[in-house]
């Protein structure tokens, strides 16, 4: 009673009770200060242009766990007034499918999303348009506690999505099984498609279109489930399954770079300037990268839990690719905009990892590169100004320590005054 009597006189005082602060305080709204559609912000925006023409198998991971967590619409990623948040660190390009991949990475890594795996070409029309066929989000799943327990992996989901890759990807499906027509009746279904010189990936693609169509009796079956158990204990068959998917047949010829890159998820990785320079040095670098992702993303997504070290590399690998195609982005926004036939997105951005990487950076130096680019002296201004919002931007980990930022930014400012005199 005197609880009761003392919350009564509280509200004839004009004061609100302690439940009802709490109460405003739950459904108080927060504003969101992260959504920025500024070309040198992070954001969190999908294009709805991009969510209308989605392909059928996009939404592959939903199909197999449905009750799992629903990607965000578009709409409510979009904000209504672009604005530049105060906290931006890091450049990624503006209104970008990747965007809500980064947030995912840095945000809230023990939940998926859906991996949209698109398996078509590349548009060539935009860069926007190249990578925002590129979907995928990362986190940990519920592992059988049983497989746990025994030590076995468990590729139920695996297969699963795979066996949803096979059902959309039907011409690459026909082209193989053109090579083993009759591998539902082999009696070692493995053995046989590795005479007729087929990777881990095109036996993982074969067999799971094998399982999923079709009336097997039960020996044919338990035979390709071995078969298909076998292909996926290879190291690298979800890279060469992604491999074939984007490049075909002749995708083998670029395959030692993607290995490279592929095997960097488990290993120490150099300084991410190195790393910048060492992805811009990949030949068809937008569809590697592609593929890249996918394979990471597909790794994490069907193929149980990853911890520990193996966990924070892959998702670091991740997170390099998009801060890598984020700068990318913005050099060759900032190439369009001097409008000169000399200077490319890829010179620029060559231009900013040197620039990084020197060790006695100052303004003549700056004011050399810019000289070798272009003859006009307010064109090498307007380069040298616009490099220098860049490198505001820049991810942190770029540089050796926090002052190296701060000695960039004052030598392209010294940089400036003296082509302004």
């Amino acid at each position: 009673m005197r609880e009761r009597r003392e919350r009564v006189a509280g509200r004839r005082d004009g004061r609100p009770d302690a439940d009802e602060c709490a109460g405003r305080h739950r459904n108080a709204v927060r504003p969101d200060t992260h959504r920025s559609r500024h070309p040198f912000a992070i954001g969190t925006g999908a294009t709805a242009r991009h969510r209308q023409r989605r392909r059928p198998y996009a939404m592959i991971v939903d199909k197999v766990n449905a009750s799992g967590p629903k990607p965000q619409t578009a709409q409510a990623l979009h904000p209504s007034q672009p604005a530049v948040p105060a906290d931006a660190s890091q450049a990624f390009p503006a209104d970008s499918a990747f965007e809500m991949a980064q947030n995912e990475l840095s945000s809230n890594p023990g939940e998926f999303a859906s991996l949209q795996a698109s398996l078509s070409g590349i548009d060539k029309a935009s860069y926007t348009e190249t990578v925002e066929d590129i979907g995928f989000a990362i986190g940990a799943r519920a592992r059988d506690a049983r497989a746990l327990k025994e030590g076995r992996a468990d590729k139920t989901r695996a297969k699963a999505m795979l066996g949803k890759l096979a059902e959309v990807a039907t011409e690459h499906v026909d082209e193989l099984r053109a090579r083993v027509p009759e591998i539902e009746q082999s009696p070692a279904p493995y053995d046989e498609m590795r005479r007729a010189k087929f990777d881990a990936g095109e036996m993982a693609l074969v067999l799971a279109a094998c399982l999923r169509g079709g009336k097997l009796d039960e020996k044919a079956r338990r035979r390709l489930e071995e078969a298909l158990s076998t292909v996926m204990e290879s190291e690298e068959w979800v890279l060469l399954l992604f491999n074939r998917l984007e490049f075909g047949p002749v995708g083998r010829a670029g395959l030692a770079e993607l290995r490279e890159l592929y095997r960097r998820a488990s290993a120490q990785r150099p300084r991410l300037a190195q790393w910048f320079e060492q992805l811009r040095g990949l030949a068809d670098r937008k569809r590697k990268l592609k593929t890249l992702i996918r394979a990471l993303a597909f790794e994490l997504s069907a193929e149980g839990p990853a911890t520990g070290a193996q966990l924070a590399a892959v998702i670091g690998d991740l997170k390099r690719i998009l801060q890598f195609l984020g700068m990318e982005d913005h050099c060759e926004r900032l190439a369009r905009s001097l409008h000169s036939a000399d200077v490319d997105g890829d010179t620029v951005l060559g231009l900013l990892i040197d620039a990084v990487q020197e060790v006695w950076l100052d303004k003549n130096w700056i004011a050399d590169r810019a000289g070798a680019l272009m003859t006009d002296e307010t064109q090498q201004y307007r380069l040298v100004q616009r490099l220098s919002e860049v490198v505001k931007l820049l991810p942190g980990d770029c540089f050796n320590d926090d002052e190296q930022r701060d000695v960039m930014l004052e030598a392209f400012s010294s940089c400036l005054d003296m082509l302004a005199d």
